[in-house]
């Protein structure tokens, strides 16, 4: 079992997000624009899940993307929380074999989705930024 930050115990998502964003925005090099719905309902597990994503999100914007903008959304529609970034940095060519999502944390985010039966898709080439779009059918309705 994965140990659960304070904040997100005591304080709740949200909170600890808007914790996490301020202090991502005092450390990185890049514009960043985010978004977060008023009315996101998840489960406990779901709440850690979606905040860890938020974490490999950033840090990989910062080591990795050479972004000058980053953008994320994260809301609810119904009974899917939808979480949406993209940045405009060096991006990847995800056709290429040799490519791996180990050395940006994104095979800890597909597993972290995979776990909750979510579905994420990345789209992404050489020179064209990052777009990622998760999207988790919620147990907490």
């Amino acid at each position: 079992m994965e140990l659960r930050p304070p904040l997100l115990s005591e304080q709740g998502l949200k909170v600890s997000l808007q914790r996490l964003i301020r202090q991502t925005k005092l450390r990185c090099n890049f514009l960043l624009y985010v978004s977060i719905g008023e009315n996101i309902h998840p489960s406990k597990e779901e709440e850690l899940i979606f905040y860890r994503i938020f974490q490999e999100l950033l840090t990989n914007a910062m080591k990795h993307s050479n972004a000058t903008e980053v953008s994320i959304d994260f809301y609810q529609v119904d009974w899917s929380i939808i979480l949406q970034y993209e940045d405009d940095g060096v991006g990847v060519d995800l056709t290429n074999e040799g490519y791996s999502f180990s050395s940006m944390g994104l095979v800890g985010i597909k597993e972290r989705i995979r776990s909750i039966d979510g579905n994420i898709e990345i789209i992404s080439s050489k020179g064209q930024g990052m777009k990622i779009r998760i999207e988790v059918e919620t147990e907490a309705k």
